[in-house]
């Protein structure tokens, strides 16, 4: 706010309310996602951007932004009630239903219950060399 550039400012948690507002209203997700789920995952954005409000001065406008990648993507629900229904329109022979519980299922959250984690360059680059000297 004020019309000062992030990084002369200090990052406060209104600049993370109104960047996930305007990032929620410019990729047409207002159709994506019930009011509902809209407010569960707007809270976690806002919570996983608090740091930047805590201590906004000490964190520069490049690490603000991919802060902000991070948490949009991480905290974006896994399921909703618009996925359901695609689903059973597209008759598949089951039918899908969302559940209340469902609200705060997020990618990062069915990653962590996935058992394992996304391997780094170099260990995908150590097993393919594995691979190749047997």
């Amino acid at each position: 706010s004020g019309g000062q550039p992030l990084g002369d400012r200090g990052i406060d948690g209104a600049d993370s309310a109104a960047l996930f507002d305007q990032i929620f209203e410019s990729s047409n997700l207002t159709g994506e996602l019930t009011a509902e789920e809209q407010d569960a995952f707007r809270s976690r954005f806002l919570e996983r951007m608090s740091s930047f409000s805590h201590g906004g001065s000490g964190w520069s406008t490049p690490d603000y932004v991919i802060a902000a990648q991070t948490a949009l993507d991480e905290e974006k629900p896994i399921a909703t009630a618009a996925l359901a229904k695609s689903l059973n329109e597209a008759n598949l022979g089951f039918r899908a239903s969302m559940r209340e519980w469902m609200v705060g299922e997020t990618k990062a959250r069915f990653q962590a219950r996935l058992g394992r984690t996304h391997l780094t360059k170099e260990e995908v680059k150590s097993v393919e060399d594995k691979s190749v000297k047997t």
